[in-house]
């Protein structure tokens, strides 16, 4: 875990996959829409970022291995829009994930909270102020054959909001890694990819960015 001092932010243990590539989407969103004169005309407060959760393992006790559906929460980590432009941001971010992680899912019970304000938050707080991911790296979208062959390129192509992030397995073909597929209105988008590029030491496949 990731422990924040008045002083510091202390690594407690490594991040994994998931929340890096996430701490790293999220601080380079914060940083193309929340400039001096952007991010809706607030440049500070807080930011929030929902992950979906997966309980089967976390239930007290977890579903059996021939469960088929969905068994989900709404995960919210939350920082300071100041710390995330910073050079931790990083950092900062993936101290943000981890603290939620730990909070609202691996507690005794993730299910003991008001599931009826697990949406409580998207109702109160501005909608550029709240990202989130869909999908997962886990998820071997290039693997998966119906008949014809396995997919060429594998994209989300509807979402029903902006500052979404799609995470799917890269084809194994590219050597693995992470495909991150990003939704992002046209204003923000070109700072974006610089942020995100720069920080990933990657490089963008898509014309969209």
């Amino acid at each position: 875990m990731l422990a924040k001092t008045k002083e510091q932010l202390i690594l407690m243990a490594a991040p994994t996959t998931h929340v890096a590539v996430l701490s790293l989407y999220w601080s380079s969103l914060v940083r193309a829409k929340f400039t001096s004169t952007g991010g809706g005309g607030a440049g500070d407060g807080d930011v929030y970022f929902m992950i979906p959760g997966d309980l089967r393992r976390r239930l007290r006790p977890p579903v059996g291995d021939g469960y088929f559906g969905n068994c989900v929460k709404p995960c919210y980590a939350s920082a300071a829009v100041g710390d995330l432009r910073g050079g931790d941001g990083l950092v900062h971010a993936a101290a943000a994930f981890q603290s939620a992680i730990r909070g609202s899912l691996e507690c005794d019970d993730p299910l003991a909270d008001d599931v009826e304000r697990w949406s409580e938050l998207e109702r109160k707080v501005p909608k550029e102020r709240i990202a989130q991911a869909s999908a997962s790296h886990r998820f071997m979208a290039y693997e998966t054959d119906f008949g014809w062959g396995a997919p060429r390129r594998v994209e989300l192509v509807s979402v029903y909001r902006m500052d979404v992030v799609a995470l799917v397995a890269a084809p194994p073909a590219a050597g693995g890694g992470v495909q991150v597929s990003v939704a992002l209105d046209r204003a923000h988008m070109e700072a974006f990819d610089s942020y995100f590029l720069q920080n990933s030491d990657t490089k963008s496949d898509s014309p969209s960015i």
